[in-house]
């Protein structure tokens, strides 16, 4: 690196380069929102034509948080923790131009046109001591499937997030804001059959003389 005020030349570790070099990688904001998770009082999912809101109860202590529905706040459903722990792996990849559309990036890459954007869900999030949150997430399928596409209050802009992870959300999210049952549990055992009845006084399975 050299100064070209005094003209002096310093000699620099490649590391330091490197990082700078792949710069849209390495200090790329991948994060959604600014907010911590504990720092959420409850939020609002708008999914499938449906809303459901949620209570976020003993979220300062990790080991006890817990989201409830806001009708049943004494009511534990695990659903609601394990799919807001999924909610929490989408991270940004790629941030579109300001103005750009969900897709737009496919049409430049594959040459392909897209299909209609779905909305998959709308979030509003009550933050405490911050403005409040949203979060956006929308899928643009194409022939080599479904490619996922968020907006927050801190990206303004949309997003495109990993589809693996945006898929998992999407899945569950009718179980969430309850449009769909939770299948059966894998462990549930199916009920006996019930033995057919004695005839005459004869024992079930026993051959008529």
């Amino acid at each position: 690196v050299r100064d070209p005020k005094s003209d002096t030349t310093y000699l620099i570790e490649d590391q330091v380069v490197t990082e700078l070099e792949s710069a849209q990688f390495k200090f790329m904001q991948s994060e959604l929102h600014a907010f911590k998770p504990e720092d959420v009082e409850e939020a609002t999912i708008d999914a499938r034509g449906a809303k459901k809101q949620l209570l976020h109860r003993d979220r300062k202590t990790p080991a006890q948080a817990l989201w409830v529905d806001s009708s049943e706040p004494t009511k534990r459903n695990e659903l609601y923790n394990n799919w807001f722990a999924r909610l929490a792996k989408l991270r940004a990849r790629i941030y579109l131009p300001v103005g750009a559309e969900p897709g737009s990036d496919l049409t430049a890459t594959t040459g392909g046109g897209a299909n209609e954007t779905t909305p998959v869900l709308q979030i509003a999030y009550k933050v405490e001591g911050k403005p409040a949150g949203k979060l956006e997430l929308v899928r643009v399928d194409d022939d080599k499937g479904g490619h996922y596409y968020a907006r927050t209050e801190t990206t303004r802009a949309w997003v495109a997030v990993y589809d693996s992870a945006a898929k998992e959300v999407e899945q569950d999210v009718g179980m969430v804001v309850g449009v769909e049952q939770a299948p059966a549990s894998k462990t549930e055992k199916p009920a006996a059959p019930t033995p057919p009845a004695a005839h005459h006084g004869v024992p079930a399975g026993h051959p008529h003389m």
